[in-house]
C-alpha cells in the first residue's frame, strides 16, 4: 500500500510537471504568433488540436504561477485550485502565504506525510473558496469534514449559502455529517418528503 501511494505521488508530479512544460510552451507560442491575424484561442485551437481548451488553459495557467513549481506534487488539479483561491493575494509567493496563514508547514528539504499534508491544503483550499462565498466557518470543523472526505463543491457551497440565507447556522449541517461520518443518509420516500415539507411549511 505504502508503495503504491508512493508510485501515484510521483506520477501526480510527473504529469504536474508536463503540464508546466506545456504551458511554457504555450505561453511562448502565444507571444511568437503576436500581430497574426487569428486571435491565440482560435490558433491554438486549429494548430494544438490534441490539447483540449480547458487542459490548455489550466497549464497555462500552471506555468505562470512559479510559486506553484516548488508543490508540483500535488498535482494538476489540486494546484489549479490552489492557483485560484490565491489569484487576488499579494505578492510573488502567493502560495507560500498562504501556507503561513494557515500554519502549514513546507520547505522543500523536509520530509511530509503526502497524505496529511494534502489535507491540510485540501482544507486551506476549501475554507478560503468559502471565505469567498461570504461563508465564515470553523477551520477546525472544516479540516474534519475534508479528512471525512466530503467535498466542497459548488452543490455543497450553495447548500450552506442557502442555510445561511435563511437564518440559519451553516455549521449544523457540517456537524450533523460529522457525526453520520460525512455520509447523508436521505430517505427518499414520497412519505419523508411529505413529512418534510409539512414541518418546513409549519416552520415558515
Amino acid at each position: 500500500s505504502g508503495e503504491a501511494n508512493r508510485v501515484i505521488n510521483i506520477a501526480f508530479k510527473n504529469f504536474a510537471d508536463k503540464a508546466i512544460q506545456i504551458g511554457l510552451i504555450c505561453h511562448k507560442l502565444k507571444v511568437l504568433i503576436r500581430g497574426n491575424k487569428q486571435p491565440w484561442a482560435v490558433w491554438a485551437e486549429e494548430n494544438l488540436p490534441f490539447i483540449a481548451k480547458r487542459n490548455r488553459e489550466k497549464y497555462m495557467r500552471l506555468a505562470s504561477r512559479q510559486d506553484f513549481w516548488p508543490f508540483s506534487f500535488l498535482g494538476v488539479d489540486r494546484g489549479e485550485l490552489l492557483c485560484s483561491v490565491t489569484e487576488d493575494m499579494d505578492g510573488d509567493d502567493r502560495i507560500g502565504n498562504l501556507l503561513k496563514k494557515y500554519k502549514i508547514p513546507f520547505n522543500e528539504e523536509m520530509e511530509i506525510n503526502m497524505s496529511e499534508f494534502k489535507a491540510m491544503i485540501d482544507a486551506a483550499i476549501n475554507n478560503e473558496r468559502l471565505t469567498n462565498n461570504g461563508l465564515t466557518i470553523n477551520f477546525n470543523l472544516i479540516t474534519n469534514i475534508v479528512n471525512l472526505g466530503v467535498d466542497f463543491d459548488k452543490s455543497m457551497i450553495k447548500r450552506l449559502k442557502d442555510i445561511q440565507e435563511c437564518g440559519g447556522n451553516p455549521e449544523n449541517l457540517l456537524q450533523k455529517l460529522m457525526l453520520t461520518g460525512g455520509q447523508e443518509n436521505v430517505d427518499t420516500s414520497p412519505d419523508k418528503r411529505l413529512k418534510d415539507f409539512n414541518h418546513l411549511s409549519n416552520r415558515l
